[in-house]
């Protein structure tokens, strides 16, 4: 954080106050069809289409009703986990592209690579 405020030009003394954290909820929702998600939150040209339809408020309340289906409450803490395969994939293919990173920011990014 320190570097972050040095070149912002922060007074080197200022220190924030963490204690206070913002949108915080104990149960998350995540999709169940991601590619249903998406297609709710991004333009295209079938919800154009609706748009002409459906009044506003239907819309809404079709849309609402949809990801209210499409989704799964999990708890605090959830981390999604990979396959090995997969994440070993993910490393062989980013390795050069996460070495170059560690040497651009002079940081050990070593534990990424684990």
């Amino acid at each position: 954080m320190q570097d972050i405020f040095k070149f912002l030009n922060v007074d080197n003394n200022f220190t924030p106050d963490l204690s206070q954290k913002y949108n915080v909820t104990q149960i998350k929702r995540m999709p169940r069809n991601t590619q249903l998600h998406n297609f709710l939150n991004q333009e295209n040209p079938i919800k154009s289409f609706f748009k002409v339809l459906f009044p506003v408020e239907l819309r809404k309340i079709m849309r609402e009703i949809i990801r209210e289906k499409n989704t799964v409450q999990v708890r605090e803490p959830f981390k999604p986990s990979l396959s090995p395969q997969f994440r070993q994939q993910l490393l062989e293919e980013y390795r050069e592209d996460l070495l170059n990173l560690q040497t651009l920011i002079d940081r050990d990014l070593s534990a990424w690579l684990v």
